[in-house]
């Protein structure tokens, strides 16, 4: 299975390193940061740690994720999955595959939870648990009609 990683990065010089260190390289071909109109030194730190580093001056997340799918797309050979990870050291990359996992027993997406098990106090915002609230709410109300 091949599968890269994409990071969406703005401003994360003090975190970007810890999270390409710890993605597990025995199963990820390439790790892919997107640095988005970042101002600081992002962009050279994850150089450093490894990362193909891809300039994404628009700012926005969506922004720098599609900048990133588009230098996946230029490869000739395409990833199986790609993953993707926040720059900020908020996610786990060293549970990759346990994602992967998942993708191997028939799922076509997987998304991992900050809202499931114990939440660490000012991981999320009151408008981020509000905003997740809410898109499940109406994913329900769209899958099934009802709540």
């Amino acid at each position: 299975m091949v599968v890269d990683v994409i990071i969406p990065a703005y401003n994360e010089e003090q975190s970007i390193a810890l999270v390409v260190d710890a993605i597990p390289k025995n199963i990820v071909r390439h790790i892919y940061v997107s640095n988005n109109a970042s101002r600081d030194n992002t962009a050279n730190v994850a150089a450093s740690s490894g990362a193909i580093v891809v300039d994404q001056p628009i700012p926005g997340y969506g922004n720098a994720c599609l900048k990133a799918m588009q230098a996946i797309a230029n490869n000739p050979i395409k990833p199986d999955v790609v993953v993707f990870l926040d720059g900020d050291n908020s996610d786990f990359p060293e549970d990759v595959h346990l994602l992967l996992r998942e993708i191997k027993n028939g799922h076509d997406l997987v998304i991992g939870s900050r809202a499931l098990g114990e939440i660490q106090s000012g991981s999320m915002t009151p408008q981020q648990l509000f905003g997740n609230d809410s898109v499940v709410f109406w994913i329900f109300i769209y899958r099934f009609g009802t709540f």
